[in-house]
């Protein structure tokens, strides 16, 4: 009978356009099956669904902080700035979205997607709030947010992860996000 109902939430997923099975499970955190990352995504829904105040009107989640629509106007977010390959916008009609298509593996080129992410936040942040997510909001979304934070508070790679991590512990960018990050230190060190 659970396994009905996963089936069926599945399908309801894939048909609105929130998960896509289109693609080859070619990531480290992209699921095998529609099952599995249903049962993966009901845990972020149940578990990790507040988005966590990082700067003054930026925010950083998992994809469960990005779907409860009411919680997200409740904080006031008006910008959803979706770091992922594999999820779509879940209210289009009613925030104002940007998807950059990262994957979560050591070779993607987040750097590259700095300038455009950091531009996106900035007019969110301006005439509004913004949510930063990825699937987990760990790797990903936690890479440019800790970048952001880097550049607006002027502050090194380790003391802009620290400044991230106390108030969301589960930000960790995987090894080769950390080697752009460095770079991106250096970039900001020799003033652009």
């Amino acid at each position: 009978m659970e396994e009905d109902k996963n089936s069926e939430s599945c399908t309801y997923l894939i048909s609105n356009g929130i998960y896509s099975n289109a693609h080859k499970p070619s990531t480290f955190d992209f699921p095998w099956s529609p099952r599995k990352w249903f049962v993966n995504l009901l845990k972020y829904y149940r578990t990790d669904n507040q988005p966590v105040k990082i700067l003054e009107n930026l925010y950083l989640g998992s994809i469960g902080a990005s779907v409860f629509k009411q919680n997200l106007q409740n904080i006031g977010i008006t910008h959803i700035l979706i770091v992922a390959g594999q999820l779509s916008p879940v209210f289009p009609n009613d925030f104002i979205y940007k998807k950059l298509k990262i994957f979560d593996l050591p070779g993607s080129n987040i750097f590259s997607a700095f300038d455009e992410a950091f531009q996106f936040i900035d007019e969110g942040r301006a005439h509004g709030k913004v949510l930063v997510h990825c699937y987990a909001g760990r790797s990903r979304s936690g890479a440019v947010c800790v970048g952001y934070v880097m550049r607006e508070k002027h502050l090194s790679l380790t003391d802009a992860l620290s400044y991230v991590q106390e108030k969301r512990p589960k930000c960790l960018p995987n090894k080769g996000f950390m080697s752009q990050l460095k770079l991106y230190e250096n970039t900001l060190a020799r003033g652009y």
